[in-house]
């Protein structure tokens, strides 16, 4: 039951994460239509835009500021669901940041598979498996 609060946990803060960018690119195209008619309108006033230009500018507006809604729904429902998972209100407003991982650049690989066996136990055991087949192979070979 534990495990399966853990994972669900872990799904929903990465949901939160994913949704948090995907909001960035939506208020990023939001700009970028609100520009686009802009334009249109400017060119409309100058004469070398038409009217069908203004309304596909208005259409795209409308578009993306129907997609930040949807996202905004998301994301409210995200954090909804992992204040429940970690028992705390549901208006909470949680600051939720990237994990970090550290990954060390200068080691070799050789160095690297070394961390791996030390910190995994799982790796070790199926790395003498593995090799116990090739000596089996080996065997049966001579």
């Amino acid at each position: 039951m534990e495990n399966e609060i853990s994972v669900k946990v872990h799904q929903v803060y990465y949901g939160i994460l994913g949704a948090q960018l995907q909001k960035q690119a939506a208020e990023q195209d939001k700009v970028y239509e609100r520009a686009r008619l802009s334009e249109a309108q400017q060119g409309m006033r100058d004469g070398s835009a038409l009217n069908v230009d203004v309304l596909d500018g208005q259409a795209g507006l409308l578009q993306s500021e129907q997609s930040l809604l949807t996202i905004d729904l998301r994301v409210s429902d995200l954090n909804a669901e992992l204040n429940d998972l970690l028992g705390l209100p549901l208006n909470t407003r949680l600051v939720l940041s990237p994990a970090q991982v550290n990954t060390p650049v200068d080691l070799s690989r050789g160095e690297m598979l070394q961390v791996a066996f030390d910190t995994n136990p799982d790796i070790a055991i199926c790395d003498g498996i593995g090799r116990a087949g090739q000596s089996g192979r080996h065997i049966g070979e001579i």
